[in-house]
């Protein structure tokens, strides 16, 4: 008679790590804990095995001219035919992105492997711990050879493209006794921070899922009877889509994003979070300038201390602690712009921070938003320019006059002094944007969008208003039209 040989084992595990056993055992996928553990520990070593066959092909597909290999990409292919019955859930608005930290490539990793498993398994939905292992997998195969890159090319703190994601097990390697715990203790925690930070954790309390991917619009959350499930966002799956330099081409030394990439994150990501927004217009605004250090910044960032204390909940009255979430969030807020080439970042030997406007990306961020080579500077009297985005743009004492600007996106830009005599305005948006003195005799302003916007001293008696949104725009001088005392009969919403 044969025997199977006992193993008594005693496990540290994380909490998360227990509870997603558990809830795979509740979900009928495994008896019990005793059949996890004898799967879990055959599969290892069937990888082992395979990666012993393999191992030298694989060391000589890590780096090659500073090239990575790491997957196949045809499920780009597949996913836009692949249709959810869900529509996409909506994101509360947040003022600020999620945290101090992190940047967008993790979130770019988690996208791209969810396109993945669309891809392989041809569905859209998936359970969240499914989507937590394999991002994990993925994330933790990119690390251990953009650790390598790093490494072996010396660099420095601040430009590092391994920011945000899980430390690597093979940095455990060599190491003994307390020196190794303590290392496997920090594995553990990236582990579970890029898990739960970065792509999600369900909080009982608020029945949703926090977590970056979540806060960015880039996954959805379905509940149903007794479980839920989770997709990609329609934002999401077009972040997946766009090709990145080190996930398609492996290339290390272009940085994490291509230029369609950082278009995106700065015009369809960025925006969703008011207050950073605002903040990096500002950032960008006084770049343009001069270059500015840390200390600088600082400064800029201490005109919006009360919402940036609002939205971490800090009293006004702790100067230390509010001094300090300046500083974290300076950090977080120019490491992401560093990360999308918006900025040149330098750290001196004292440690201080400089930072420069990346002038030639700038350009082309905004002379991507307008092509019109027959434009003069600021002149656009009698084109027809509908439907065109003027967003974030030096547009003061611009000539719109008798123009048809149906359509049309100004937000975040300077309209200050701006004409728009006889011209055809209906159905644009104009949020956050400074239109002080502005002209607006005889235009068509309806189905627009001003919120937040400001209208001081402008002339504002248009021929046809309606449909129009203002909420919390500044009319402070403004000449008004008659049609502002009669919303019932023109729509004007106020909030």
């Amino acid at each position: 008679m044969q025997y199977e040989q006992c193993m008594l084992i005693k496990l540290d595990l994380e909490k998360i790590d227990f509870d997603l056993i558990k809830r795979l055992i509740d979900q009928k996928k495994y008896e019990n804990v005793h059949e996890f553990i004898k799967l879990s520990i055959k599969n290892q070593l069937e990888e082992e095995n395979s990666f012993k066959k393999n191992s030298g092909d694989l060391k000589k597909s890590i780096l090659v001219d500073n090239k990575l290999s790491i997957t196949d990409n045809t499920w780009k292919e597949k996913i836009p035919h692949i249709i959810s019955k869900k529509s996409d859930s909506t994101v509360p608005e947040k003022k600020l992105i999620w945290s101090f930290y992190n940047r967008f490539f993790p979130v770019k990793i988690i996208v791209h492997k969810f396109g993945d498993m669309m891809g392989k398994e041809n569905e859209t939905e998936f359970d969240l711990f499914d989507v937590q292992r394999g991002c994990y997998e993925f994330a933790h195969e990119i690390v251990s050879k953009l650790k390598q890159f790093e490494k072996e090319n010396h660099f420095t703190r601040n430009s590092k493209i391994s920011t945000g994601l899980p430390t690597p097990e093979i940095e455990l390697e060599g190491l003994k006794g307390k020196k190794r715990k303590l290392k496997q203790d920090k594995l553990d925690s990236s582990k579970r921070r890029f898990m739960e930070h970065f792509v999600g954790t369900f909080n009982k309390k608020s029945n949703l899922i926090n977590g970056a991917s979540f806060t960015l619009g880039l996954l959805n959350f379905h509940p149903t009877s007794d479980s839920f499930t989770i997709s990609l966002s329609k934002l999401g799956k077009e972040f997946a889509m766009l090709k990145n330099p080190i996930l398609d081409d492996g290339i290390l030394t272009t940085g994490n994003f291509s230029f369609e990439e950082t278009k995106f994150i700065f015009e369809q990501i960025l925006p969703k979070f008011s207050l950073e927004h605002t903040i990096v217009k500002n950032i960008i605004q006084n770049l343009k300038e001069s270059p500015l250090n840390s200390d600088e910044l600082d400064k800029i960032l201490q005109k919006f201390d009360k919402d940036i204390c609002e939205f971490y909940d800090i009293s006004s009255q702790d100067i230390e602690k509010k001094d300090k979430t300046i500083v974290q969030t300076r950090i977080a807020i120019m490491g992401r712009l560093y990360e999308l080439k918006i900025v040149f970042w330098n750290i001196d030997k004292l440690g201080k921070s400089t930072y420069e406007l990346n002038s030639k990306l700038i350009q082309n961020l905004e002379s991507k938003l307008v092509k019109n080579s027959n434009l003069k500077s600021n002149d656009y009297h009698g084109q027809d320019i509908h439907n065109k985005d003027f967003r974030n743009l030096d547009l003061t004492g611009a000539n719109f006059s008798d123009t048809n600007i149906e359509g049309t996106k100004f937000d975040g830009s300077n309209l200050s002094n701006a004409n728009f005599l006889n011209a055809d305005i209906s159905t644009s948006s104009f949020r956050d944007t400074n239109l002080s003195n502005a002209n607006f005799v005889n235009a068509k302003l309806i189905h627009s969008v001003c919120s937040n916007a400001n209208f001081r001293n402008a002339n504002l008696r248009v021929k046809k208003i309606g449909n129009v949104e203002f909420q919390n725009t500044v009319l402070d001088g403004a000449k008004l039209p008659h049609e502002f005392l009669k919303p019932e009969k023109y729509l004007i919403m106020f909030e």
